[in-house]
């Protein structure tokens, strides 16, 4: 776990950095890094991106509640250039996107594209402001 909790942090640290702050050797750390993706507890590795410095600064969650079939839905959404992440998620809304748009009216033109969809309701929240994690990690 002290591998895994290291990498959550910084997926690009080098063996070495890891083995230097846990006291692992670099190839137990190597095998244990691609044992953990071989069984898919490391699914993949992505780049945060600041959409303010990308010309995407709206940001915003957007609930859906499609009434039935939320499927059909995500199979439209997820490929949209806007969606950075969806979820189907249980209670009334069965949908929750994150989205990043480069104005408002973009963000408005695409809740209205959704309404015209079979949707009973969304809801959308700007975000002001994103509060990251404290850098630290945690070794057990």
């Amino acid at each position: 776990m002290k591998i895994l909790e290291m990498m959550k942090e910084n997926c690009r640290a080098p063996a070495k950095e890891i083995g230097q702050k846990t006291g692992i050797p670099i190839t137990t750390i190597c095998n244990r890094i691609r044992k953990m993706e071989s069984e898919g507890v490391i699914r993949k590795y992505r780049a945060v991106v600041d959409n303010n410095k990308v010309g995407n600064p709206v940001e915003a969650f957007i609930r859906i509640d499609v009434g039935r079939n939320p499927e059909k839905l995500v199979e439209q959404l997820i490929n949209r250039p806007e969606v950075e992440e969806c979820y189907v998620v249980s209670g009334s809304i069965e949908v929750l996107l994150k989205a990043a748009f480069s104005d408002m009216k973009k963000m408005h033109d695409f809740i209205s594209a959704l309404n015209s969809r079979n949707i009973v309701k969304i809801t959308a929240q700007v975000i002001l402001r994103n509060v990251d994690k404290p850098n630290q990690v945690f070794i057990r």
